[in-house]
C-alpha cells in the first residue's frame, strides 16, 4: 500500500518551504501506519487544473494521481518487454 503526496516545487524546480512540512507529515504517517509514502512533482498539475476554474485542488489531485498511475503502468509495461 502507498500514499501519494504532491511535492511542491518552484518553476525552477527548487523545493518550496511547504515541501518540508509535507515531508514531516509523511514521516509521521510512515512511522505510525507503516504505509509507504511516495512523492510526485505537482508543478504542472495546478497549471492544468486552473483551466477548469472550479474545484482546482480536486482536479489538480486527479492530474497528479493520473500522472503517477501512468508512470507505474509504463514502468511495468517496459519491464515486460
Amino acid at each position: 500500500m502507498e500514499i501519494l503526496f504532491g511535492e511542491p516545487r518552484s518553476i525552477s524546480g527548487k523545493k518550496l518551504e511547504l515541501a518540508n512540512k509535507i515531508k514531516k507529515i509523511s514521516e509521521e504517517i510512515e512511522r505510525e501506519y507503516k504505509i509507504k509514502v511516495v512523492f510526485w512533482d505537482e508543478w504542472e498539475t495546478t497549471k492544468l487544473a486552473k483551466k477548469h476554474k472550479k474545484n482546482i485542488h480536486a482536479i489538480s489531485a486527479s492530474y497528479l494521481l493520473q500522472d503517477y498511475l501512468d508512470f507505474l503502468y509504463n514502468k511495468k509495461k517496459s519491464e515486460k518487454e
